[in-house]
């Protein structure tokens, strides 16, 4: 594999994704996990933009959008043991 800047770059943000991951073990807070989770991604995002990889930059964007629905949800209903996600069962 060529090393060029690109490479180098999304290296960089990736020891980034895994930096910040490994600090969502140590918050005591659901919020802090949750906005560590979201700057993790969103580094983990920017090593995928330099590696084009548009398939796992779209994942990211996925689970991002997951974390914002869960912060808004915890600011407007509180904090609570489980959040339950509507589905239908076919039977």
């Amino acid at each position: 594999m060529d090393l060029n800047v690109a490479y180098i770059l999304s290296q960089v943000f990736t020891i980034i994704t895994y930096a910040l991951l490994a600090l969502t073990y140590y918050a005591k807070d659901r919020k802090k996990v949750l906005i560590l989770s979201f700057l993790s991604l969103t580094a983990n995002g920017i090593a995928y933009i330099f590696l084009s990889a548009w398939t796992g930059f779209a994942m990211c964007i996925v689970a991002l959008i997951r974390n914002i629905i869960f912060l808004i949800d915890e600011k407007k209903n509180g904090k609570r043991e489980r959040i339950y996600i509507n589905y239908l069962v076919f039977q």
